[in-house]
């Protein structure tokens, strides 16, 4: 018999978080927060893009505050940027420094988000473009494991609603990437930045070479700083970038999957016949998955309920 294996997480590459919160605290008590609880330094300032920062940095921001008024202007709050990491460790302090800035009294709101930078400086168009066809198959089932207020949200649009529907046969990723790419790579005011699956920094690397700031952003989870849900998420969507690196194409058009599928796609579906289980870690990654998805999911999603179900029983009654 072949030996058991393990499919276990591994950063394998450079990953930044960005934490949205309210104002409800001075960005001066959150800087001293960070300080007094992280081995790396950190610095305040006006919004501006971070690029490859060996430190935390601590943002005004005009989009995260609570309250808006009669005129449609929101009050602000603050962004909490992470240094620069790389691996399980620097993932597990920047979710202490999340729950370290909650207990001084930091609150995130419905207009707050949690974005993950993850480096994709090694992926030519054509594996970009496998990434986005697979994005595009698990992208549905994803958005239902957010709150109603991030599943249609004009910060974080689905990728799937940015472009009319690629409807030929697929044959390589080049072709999903030229259907796929931004229209423009500029920084501010374009809309396909405001995406589910960010992909305007990996564009704009390609064709700007001084730009040193190659990544994928994942928008859609919700504000939070509950180590948990920061943990899992980056570990998840990591995980998928990782295995998207070396994914060859094995889909012929974009269609939704199902739930079996889009774990598989994730990373997170044991392989018993070749003796792959999920690492621990993983393993309470889809738990933890499948659980949101129960709880989130909204109407018409009841069969991906019931399926989300029959997989956490069928997951529960192997370890008793």
């Amino acid at each position: 018999m072949n030996s058991v294996k393990y499919k276990k997480f591994t950063a394998k590459r450079h990953f930044g978080l960005e934490l949205e919160v309210g104002k409800e605290i001075s960005i001066s008590r959150i800087q001293e927060v960070i300080a007094s609880n992280s081995f790396v330094p950190v610095k305040t300032g006006f919004y501006r893009a971070t690029l490859n920062n060996s430190y935390w940095e601590v943002k005004h921001d005009g989009s995260c505050g609570k309250n808006v008024d009669k005129y449609g202007i929101n009050e602000g709050g603050y962004e909490i940027v992470s240094y620069k990491g790389y691996s399980i460790k620097d993932l597990t302090h920047i979710c202490k420094i999340g729950q370290k800035v909650k207990q001084a009294g930091c609150i995130v709101n419905k207009n707050c988000g949690m974005h993950l930078h993850v480096d994709v400086s090694d992926f030519t168009v054509n594996q970009m473009g496998v990434m986005i066809a697979n994005w595009l198959c698990i992208e549905k089932v994803l958005l239902q494991a957010v709150p109603s207020v991030r599943k249609n949200n004009k910060f974080c649009n689905p990728m799937q609603n940015l472009r009319p529907k690629l409807k030929d046969t697929i044959a390589n990723g080049l072709q999903v990437w030229n259907h796929y790419k931004p229209y423009t790579s500029k920084l501010h005011d374009n809309f396909d930045r405001r995406c589910a699956m960010n992909i305007v920094n990996f564009y704009r690397s390609i064709n700007l070479k001084s730009f040193k700031r190659c990544t994928v952003e994942f928008r859609f989870p919700e504000g939070t700083l509950v180590p948990q849900t920061i943990k899992n998420w980056g570990r998840i969507l990591i995980n998928f970038v990782n295995k998207m690196a070396n994914q060859k194409l094995i889909i012929s058009s974009i269609k939704n999957y199902s739930l079996s599928e889009t774990l598989e796609i994730l990373g997170l579906s044991g392989n018993t016949e070749e003796f792959h289980i999920l690492s621990p870690g993983l393993h309470e990654s889809k738990i933890w998955l499948l659980k949101r998805i129960i709880r989130y999911a909204s109407y018409p999603h009841h069969s991906l309920i019931a399926e989300a179900k029959e997989i956490l029983n069928s997951m529960e009654a192997v370890h008793v």
